[in-house]
């Protein structure tokens, strides 16, 4: 197993792009607070006017339906977050020995 990937940004966003090369492959079969269990790629986040890390999960489930999860740091604890709302957007790709993700953050969400 093997990715790569790119970063850019503009004035109101941040965007990655993930390829990863996997010969099995995992979506939906953990349950949906467990994203992390199946094939995922996640995104760590140092905000420097935080001590700890914003966390995002990407994955799918079983029917190929973008799963976001993921973790906003409050005080040392961390609560589940609904990145949607946030305006955070992914899609992921199937291929044929992987799979790709692209990603969309809102640069105002890491305030």
């Amino acid at each position: 197993m093997s990715a790569e990937f790119k970063c850019q940004k503009d004035q109101d966003n941040i965007y990655f792009g993930i390829n990863v090369n996997d010969n099995e492959l995992v979506f939906g079969e953990k349950m949906f607070e467990l994203p992390f269990w199946d094939d995922c790629i996640e995104i760590i986040i140092k905000n420097l006017s935080s001590p700890f890390p914003l966390k995002l999960w990407i994955s799918s489930d079983a029917k190929g339906k973008i799963r976001l999860d993921g973790r906003k740091p409050i005080g040392n604890l961390s609560y589940p977050f609904l990145w949607n709302n946030k305006g955070i957007l992914a899609a992921q790709k199937k291929a044929e020995k992987g799979y790709s993700v692209e990603v969309m953050l809102p640069k105002n969400i890491l305030s």
